[in-house]
């Protein structure tokens, strides 16, 4: 399955999320969103996206890659390579000067259907911030979650 989407309309940018900015940074942001969904057999899962976007005469991308593969009837572990490219920082705000606004990371998690209605899902996160000088900044989390249907 191939899935396009187009969203369009007043954002603020990512530089206003910090006290002391006075930069009018409200825009009208343009984003193009397209994915790929394929499952070559029952158990593995494979989902690519990438996203294309512009505010204000700034633009940014980004792109990933999960596999995905069932453990049984109620788990399943996936794996994640992605990489931002926001040079001005417009979705997530460079923080120091020699920032190059280049963040590639990889992750691996898990997710559990406890019930019907509830799931619980972990994930390692690492993302690696590229600096124009000096050594990456490695942002390492982890994230616990439970989500329920109704």
């Amino acid at each position: 399955m191939i899935n396009v989407n187009f969203f369009r309309g007043q954002e603020q940018h990512a530089t206003q999320r910090f006290a002391g900015s006075n930069e009018p940074s409200i825009g009208m942001r343009t984003l193009w969103d397209a994915y790929v969904i394929f499952r070559p057999t029952p158990q593995l899962l494979l989902t690519s996206s990438f996203y294309h976007g512009t505010q204000n005469n700034d633009r940014w991308n980004q792109a990933n890659l999960i596999v995905e593969k069932k453990w049984g009837s109620q788990g399943a572990f996936h794996l994640r390579v992605e990489a931002l490219n926001d040079p001005t920082g417009v979705v997530l705000p460079r923080i120091k000067p020699f920032d190059t606004g280049l963040i590639h990371g990889y992750s691996g998690g898990f997710t559990y259907k406890v019930q019907e209605h509830l799931m619980i899902r972990g994930e390692f996160r690492n993302l690696v911030r590229t600096q124009s000088t000096g050594p990456t900044e490695a942002l390492p989390y982890w994230t616990l979650s439970a989500s329920m249907g109704l």
